[in-house]
């Protein structure tokens, strides 16, 4: 692919550079001129066995793939692994963050968000470099990663006024806090968030920024990761208003048990607290149509775990599927635009 891009005169690529890339080595004859490190949370640890292997797997990026003698580096100061990160490479690496209090080069600041977007202020004060913008997505973690991308910019010596520029004419990432508004005053968020720690950073972020009610509408992976599933009902219970447990990519186990060990999660919250509203409904797409047609002005329906995929995976076949056709077609059937 990157042959294909140089002989049709592309100058540059920006490519995520996956651990399971990294370790198989398909990064193999690439010399990479810039890289961020945005955060490292257990995930794919069934492949790595630890979070230190899965570190030092991200780590050969930096290590080993790096152009010699001229490269640029931007990693998250909030993360505890960004901060090793930046202590290896003092010399080549910016750090970046929006938690002040721990110094990082290049900080950030939200000034205003809402479902809408994200006002958000840049500062590098050794250069003296200041100046806002206005990224047409919403979420902590987006802020991040803007900044993230605003700080390797810099450091490869673009001018301000391009990255703003770039940064606001940044379309919506599919199946990635992607949003679709309704005339009714509820909104949709679609997310591939399939972790604990990622569906509590989106559900956080949006109980911040949501004047109503939130519907949470997920279910979970099979063949992997079981532990997760009542972690997963426990968050969503905890922050959550109304929770529809579906199915998500059962491959070969049961979705009903996979529904059930979510719902233990959801319990368990629930006898410490005022009764959550849940329910499990199975097939994914009458789930997604059931919380649209509960929510109202001001509520958002978070629709979490696959994101921009289009099927959904069984044992023995691959139905087609996508959240976001489920929403559409939602809307084209109730006549909500």
């Amino acid at each position: 692919m990157l042959a294909e891009m140089l002989k049709n005169g592309c100058k540059s690529c920006v490519m995520e550079t996956s651990s399971h890339g990294i370790s198989f080595g398909r990064l193999t004859g690439c010399s990479f001129d810039a890289a961020v490190f945005t955060n490292l949370t257990p995930e794919h640890l069934d492949f790595h066995g630890s979070m230190d292997n899965y570190f030092k797997a991200k780590l050969q990026l930096f290590k080993e793939y790096m152009r010699r003698g001229s490269w640029h580096g931007a990693v998250n100061n909030d993360d505890q692994y960004g901060r090793v990160v930046k202590g290896l490479f003092p010399e080549r690496v910016f750090s970046f963050g929006l938690d002040t209090s721990r110094d990082p080069d290049i900080a950030g600041r939200i000034i205003n968000m809402d479902l809408s977007g994200i006002r958000l202020s840049v500062e590098y004060r050794k250069r003296n470099i200041f100046f806002e913008v206005d990224l047409p997505v919403t979420g902590a973690f987006n802020a991040n990663n803007a900044i993230g991308a605003a700080s390797v910019s810099l450091a490869m010596g673009l001018a301000p006024e391009s990255i703003i520029k770039g940064l606001e004419q940044m379309p919506q990432v599919p199946g990635r806090m992607q949003s679709i508004c309704f005339r009714n005053g509820v909104t949709a968020l679609i997310d591939y968030a399939h972790t604990p720690d990622a569906l509590e950073n989106v559900l956080s972020s949006i109980r911040s920024l949501c004047k109503g009610q939130i519907w949470c509408v997920f279910g979970s992976g099979g063949d992997r990761f079981q532990m997760n599933r009542p972690i997963m009902g426990e968050i969503a219970a905890r922050i959550a208003d109304h929770i529809v447990v579906t199915m998500d990519n059962p491959r070969s186990e049961d979705p009903k048990m996979i529904a059930e060990q979510i719902v233990n999660g959801i319990q368990t919250k629930g006898k410490n607290m005022a009764r959550v509203d849940w329910r499990i409904i199975l097939d994914r797409n009458r789930a997604v149509h059931f919380a649209l047609d509960s929510a109202s002005d001001g509520d958002v329906v978070l629709i979490a775990g696959k994101g921009p995929e289009r099927n959904i995976v069984f044992s023995d076949r691959i139905v087609p599927y996508s959240d976001l056709e489920a929403v559409t077609e939602w809307s084209r059937e109730k006549g909500v635009q």
